[in-house]
């Protein structure tokens, strides 16, 4: 049986080709993963939970600025 749910797993932004984006929740392993933002919230399962020093958007961000400074000081600059 074949089970398609439409969940992204990763991508690769146009605006921003020299990264990738994994799905931190579609890991078996996410432990070490540190949200620095969450997006699209008003339509997260009733379960869904937030980092409490994540930024959080109900849709999608209105300037990605601030999710890569939010990234830069959780992760720091690479």
């Amino acid at each position: 049986m074949r089970i398609a749910c439409g969940t992204r797993l990763w991508h690769q932004p146009v605006s921003a080709p020299a990264f990738r984006f994994v799905a931190a929740g579609t890991l078996d392993e996410s432990s070490w993963a540190v949200p620095s933002s969450h997006i699209w919230t008003k339509t997260r399962g009733a379960d869904a939970v937030f980092a409490p020093d994540a930024l959080v958007f109900e849709g999608p961000a209105p300037d990605r600025q601030p999710l890569w400074d939010r990234f830069d000081e959780i992760y720091g600059k690479g």
